[in-house]
């Protein structure tokens, strides 16, 4: 299991959802966390004393919150641009989990919650878990005024093309997810632009090659602590039929993999996995290919 995290903060009340979600990150395995800050390129003095001393300041403190949840932490601080410096220190530590906080609906703009989370994706070649902010509260409390993590098992869909690297984030799920989840749907979707110029019979016999796969795939999983498992096999424009299963089965996480290249078009689990990030209000795990 993942034992190392990347914890990525900018300090703010909205970032500051990350610290509610101990208990999922024990439950993935987590119990080191490097808290990791990126002043910028720029940064200025104010209230006669540096952003920096400021910046320090609130990352010791959040440090004691973790280190009383039982974890192990560290600190590190860079100067550079937040998305360059954070894939940076995956690259020294390929074995740690990158966490950031995302608003979902589209990256927003901003340092760490927005364009960040975008550039990170794009080049990590680390899992990267991306965990959906409150929009409507962005100190992280819930409608009730208590504070509570958005991270849940209860309810994950896996995305699959039947790639290597689709492959690569199904072992994923088995050696570190397995444990804590209580349901995952499996799905594919078949692009119904692929399907224009074949025959009847061809889509018919595509189909249930599809089908089989997804059985073999549901087959493959350890059935275990009452964990619920089910397949769902579509066709139609994939970021909308899978924003659809997301959506009415009420998915609370939602696992992909990637060639971890960048995205690329017309794969379900290159382009898609940008446009699903953005459509849907949910948490997100994405596996690279070849992340280790």
């Amino acid at each position: 299991m993942i034992q190392k995290a990347i914890l990525a903060t900018d300090t703010s009340k909205a970032a500051e959802v990350l610290l509610h979600c101990t208990d999922q990150y024990k439950a993935m395995g987590v119990r080191h966390i490097t808290l990791f800050h990126a002043l910028g390129i720029q940064y200025m003095n104010f209230s006669g004393y540096t952003f920096l001393d400021h910046t320090k300041a609130r990352l010791e403190e959040i440090k004691s919150q973790l280190v009383a949840s039982g974890f192990e932490v560290d600190i590190v601080i860079k100067e550079g641009l937040p998305y360059s410096e954070l894939v940076e220190l995956g690259r020294e530590r390929p074995d740690d989990l990158l966490i950031l906080a995302s608003r979902g609906m589209g990256f927003a703009k901003g340092v760490l919650l927005g364009s960040t989370a975008d550039q990170v994706i794009r080049r990590s070649k680390n899992p990267v878990l991306l965990i959906q902010c409150n929009e409507d509260s962005e100190d992280g409390k819930d409608a009730g005024g208590k504070f509570s993590c958005p991270l849940s098992f209860d309810r994950l869909l896996f995305a699959t093309d039947f790639s290597d690297w689709s492959e690569e984030a199904f072992q994923f799920f088995k050696k570190n997810l397995l444990q804590s989840t209580e349901e995952i749907i499996i799905a594919h979707i078949v692009d119904s632009a692929a399907l224009e110029h074949r025959s009847e019979a061809d889509v018919e016999k595509l189909k249930n090659n599809f089908m089989e796969r997804l059985k073999r795939l549901k087959n493959d999983i350890p059935t275990q602590n009452g964990l619920e498992i089910s397949i769902e096999l579509r066709t139609g424009k994939p970021i909308k039929e899978l924003a659809e299963i997301i959506r009415d089965n009420k998915i609370k996480l939602v696992l992909m993999g990637t060639h971890g290249k960048g995205f690329i078009k017309d794969h379900i689990l290159g382009s898609t996995t940008r446009g699903v990030i953005e459509e849907s209000k949910v948490n997100h795990l994405i596996i690279p290919f070849n992340h280790g």
